[in-house]
């Protein structure tokens, strides 16, 4: 094997380690390191664990739900707040992020190490 080819395969491992680690919500998440992959999985776990749609503060204006994520980003058709559920949220959980309202003011930065 030539030294580019070990190289390549250790960044796949490294990567692939990386998932598993944030997936078991072991370490921050370095959203600018991740690959489009990365992103566009991780969007999808975090969707399917939303509960936007179920919030109060809810605004069914906004396509997108998942404002934890920053590939999401705040909800801006939101005008009034009625409460917040994201500390029941098992996105939140997951992915160890303990910020309200999202959906206002966008993801938590130091999680995801923006």
């Amino acid at each position: 094997m030539t030294l580019e080819k070990r190289m390549n395969a250790e960044r796949a491992g490294d990567r692939k380690k990386g998932l598993e680690e944030r997936e078991k919500g072991e370490r921050k998440m370095n959203y600018r390191e991740m690959s489009h992959e990365e992103i566009e999985g991780t969007r999808i776990q975090i969707q399917e664990l939303c509960i936007c749609k179920s919030c109060l503060t809810w605004d069914p204006c906004a396509e997108k739900i998942g404002f934890c994520f920053p590939a999401v980003g705040k909800n801006r058709c939101i005008k009034k707040d009625k409460g917040c559920i994201c500390g029941q949220c098992q996105a939140a959980a997951k992915f160890r992020l303990n910020q309200d309202y999202y959906c206002i003011i966008g993801p938590q930065k130091e999680k995801w190490e923006l």
